[in-house]
């Protein structure tokens, strides 16, 4: 009944700017579903209509050609792909497949967008940004190894960080460059006296 109101809704809206709104709300609400679902049936299927809603939004973000739209889209999409990384490792397995082809579908159509509306570079630096978060997703969540629960939490060591060689070959993908943001540093521990 959920997916029939939804195309009704979807077909009643008038504008091309309502009607992304609309499917920009679709496409979190399918990610939240896809965070609080253990059936690997039922994740296959959501990441389907994840899919289907980003190629619908890039049809119609292309036909307007409008920056803050596909600004929009791009924020939205760069939000959604985090939840989803984190959210691959939580899956059954059989599951994680559906996932990664949602993330980097998904993320095909932003960058399509983002290429005809914003041009090549703009596109390329969101794809390489969005590698990025996926390859962390698809690594693992960040595992803090202690030797035991007295141990100051500021010398707690980071498994998955390596010493900062992912944080490093994030900089390199990125080229150090996000929205307007330094290269990412490797926190060090600090003492507060």
């Amino acid at each position: 009944m959920q997916g029939w109101g939804e195309s009704v809704r979807y077909f009643f809206t008038i504008s091309a700017d309502n009607k992304i709104t609309y499917l920009l709300e679709l496409s979190q609400r399918r990610v939240d579903e896809i965070g609080n679902d253990n059936n690997s049936a039922q994740i296959t299927k959501l990441t389907g209509q994840y899919q289907s809603i980003y190629q619908k939004l890039q049809q119609l973000a292309e036909n307007e050609k409008n920056s803050d739209l596909v600004y929009k889209i791009q924020s939205n999409s760069t939000r959604q792909q985090q939840t989803l990384s984190n959210v691959y490792q939580k899956v059954p397995e059989q599951a994680q497949k559906g996932i990664l082809n949602a993330e980097v579908n998904s993320a095909k159509h932003v960058e399509n967008t983002i290429n005809q509306v914003q041009g090549e570079q703009a596109a390329d630096q969101y794809s390489k940004s969005v590698q990025a978060i996926q390859q962390v997703g698809q690594k693992g969540q960040v595992q803090m190894e202690s030797s035991g629960p007295s141990e100051d939490p500021s010398k707690t060591q980071y498994n998955s960080i390596n010493q900062g060689q992912e944080l490093n070959q994030i900089n390199d993908t990125t080229g150090g460059q996000g929205q307007g943001a330094a290269p990412i540093q490797q926190a060090a521990p600090q003492s507060i006296q």
